[in-house]
């Protein structure tokens, strides 16, 4: 009787790092992997959704990409300032000083992807 073996490796685990950066007053939530000297990829969700929509594409781009994908505020794990306080528009949420403001890559250099 012969018994058989699974001898495969299993591919290593990416791991995905859940952050908060306050910006402005507000907490933001963003997820990143992949190594910093890498290119940037900035996955922004669209709406109504979260960057819980990117769950599986950021491990899969984090081998040869420092990914990150933020959620906008009022949406996902960031802080929901109330209508009045704050402007919930793609202008405002795109703006150079918010992106630049998460600090985890100069704003001179990602690839930006957008979902709508």
């Amino acid at each position: 009787m012969t018994t058989l073996r699974n001898t495969a490796i299993a591919p290593p685990i990416t791991q995905v790092l859940h952050r908060t950066v306050k910006i402005d007053g507000l907490d933001i939530f963003y997820r990143e992997a992949g190594p910093q000297d890498a290119p940037t990829v900035l996955l922004l969700h669209g709406f109504p959704t979260s960057s819980h929509m990117f769950r599986n594409l950021v491990p899969a781009l984090a081998d040869k990409y420092h990914v990150v994908a933020p959620d906008y505020p009022g949406y996902g794990h960031s802080s929901m300032p109330p209508h009045d306080e704050f402007n919930y528009t793609f202008d405002n949420n795109n703006h150079p000083s918010f992106l630049g403001s998460l600090a985890v890559f100069p704003t001179d250099d990602f690839v930006l992807r957008a979902s709508v």
